[in-house]
């Protein structure tokens, strides 16, 4: 009986793996991908090709759905059409970035907006505070959207402000990630939440007797729509730990935007496009488009990215302004595992003479990413890069700055997963004024942070081979 057991489970492995593995070879990807799943074929029979079938997709056709929801809704629940600005860009830009603002308008399909006014907050507490305020205030709608949501005191005291402001009439919808909000304590409060009045959304759930088990294709957003007037966005999650509360880390950095001004229609259109793809409804009447004015002087540009597009948007921008960086490339990431591509931009651009500082936490929830991203550190060191880990506490900031002239703030980390896999938002900031205060909180940090030096790279044979497992399976992390 035991051998037919033994049979039983080589035929099955047999005919996963096979499949698999010709599914591989039909949808190809970067080599080290393909190289990296074949090992997990091997090493882990039948749960490998598992894992595969739930994880190894790379991209998620929702397009069609979109079209189709669209096309079978009544006219007049159509959406107004958002304003855009001219195709040739009104406003100043440096001459270095003008083929680039050109490329993230044809790759995103949105145009730069002037007239923006941006505030930039680098403590958690601060910007909450700022969102606290907002949704208090509202008017007509509250759209929010995040990865992770936690059923803690924060989350609860936002929690508390959209049941108050369902119950006045005000419309509060709130869209989480499933896998980011997995828990049973979570999807209580959710449910209070919806009982309560507020419309709630679970993005790409895992059920798998519905047929359900991608675990890829997260939504990694934090946006906050405010009457479609106000808008927040960066890298800052709903938690205690975001807001400087965290037992683990009593310091925790995050840059997040708050948004007055054209832009936020931008932020509107991407919440009610992941909405009606997580719910099934369409969003369109016209109080969520409100006429949005001249509020400030700032250019802003909102670039989603995400697995549903044909071409990695967000890594080829990146690429694009690393390369096009004249005098520095400053980067503040918690979440370091390059690909090959980004890593030969990187090492050019110290090359030829550029200062390229890269600054990650010494400390992380995922010691495989880190270990991944330590990998790396010698060629880069080798190549001209300063690398510094910063002590203090949690490093959770997603900046990118371009000599002093050009910004990015988002929900992005440098890795793999969010140029390939997760949902993203990015904001390109085309002002020096703002540039410039992300790169007074980028050496603020540096203070707190300890350089690499290459005599750190050599480890003993055990952290070797860590490190190298690491960048092996980073691909699949």
């Amino acid at each position: 009986m035991a051998d037919t057991s033994v049979y039983v489970i080589a035929g099955i492995n047999f005919v996963l793996t096979t499949t698999s593995i010709i599914y591989l070879l039909k949808h190809p990807r970067e080599p080290q991908s393909m190289i990296s799943w074949s090992l997990v074929f091997i090493f882990l029979p039948v749960l490998g090709p598992i894992l595969f079938f739930m994880m190894g997709e790379e991209k998620l056709r929702r397009l069609r759905l979109r079209r189709r929801l669209r096309r079978n809704t009544p006219a007049n629940n159509a959406a107004p059409n958002v304003s855009q600005p001219d195709p040739e860009p009104s406003f100043e830009i440096p001459d270095f970035l003008y083929g680039f603002i050109q490329m993230a308008t044809r790759l995103s399909l949105r145009r730069a907006t002037d007239g923006n006014q941006v505030t930039i907050y680098h403590t958690g507490k601060d910007s909450f505070l700022a969102l606290l305020d907002a949704v208090s205030q509202a008017k007509s709608h509250v759209h929010l959207e995040y990865y992770i949501f936690h059923a803690d005191e924060t989350g609860h005291q936002l929690g508390n402000v959209l049941i108050y402001k369902a119950k006045q009439g005000i419309e509060c919808r709130l869209l989480v990630d499933f896998i980011g909000c997995w828990g049973r304590k979570r999807w209580i409060f959710l449910e209070k939440l919806r009982k309560a009045g507020v419309e709630i959304g679970y993005f790409l759930p895992v059920v798998p007797w519905k047929g359900r088990v991608r675990m890829n294709f997260r939504n990694h957003r934090k946006i906050a729509v405010i009457d479609g007037s106000i808008g927040f966005t960066g890298s800052q999650n709903i938690g205690d730990e975001y807001v400087g509360l965290s037992k683990e880390f009593s310091i925790w950095h995050d840059t997040h935007l708050k948004i007055i001004g054209p832009a936020v229609a931008d932020l509107q259109e991407t919440f009610i496009n992941d909405w009606l793809y997580a719910t099934k409804r369409l969003l369109r009447k016209s109080v969520y488009y409100p006429q949005l004015t001249t509020q400030g002087t700032q250019v802003v540009h909102i670039v989603p990215s995400g697995p549903d597009t044909n071409t990695k948007i967000l890594h080829h921008l990146l690429f694009a302004v690393i390369s096009a960086a004249r005098r520095s490339v400053h980067i503040a990431t918690p979440y370091f595992v390059p690909d090959n591509t980004m890593l030969l931009a990187l090492e050019a651009a110290a090359y030829r003479g550029v200062e390229v500082v890269i600054l990650v936490p010494s400390e992380l929830d995922m010691p495989l990413t880190l270990w991944a991203g330590r990998s790396y550190y010698r060629d880069l060191l080798l190549s001209g890069v300063d690398i510094y880990e910063y002590q203090a506490g949690m490093m959770h900031s997603k900046v990118v700055i371009v000599d002093d002239a050009w910004g990015m703030v988002g929900s992005a980390n440098m890795d793999v997963r969010s140029f390939r896999l997760n949902f993203e938002t990015s904001v390109f900031l085309y002002n020096q004024e703002l540039a410039k205060q992300l790169e007074d909180n980028f050496q603020s940090m540096l203070v707190d942070a300890k350089q690499v030096e290459l005599a750190d790279t050599f480890h003993s044979f055990g952290i070797s081979l860590r490190e190298g497992f690491a960048r092996l399976i980073s691909p699949i992390l």
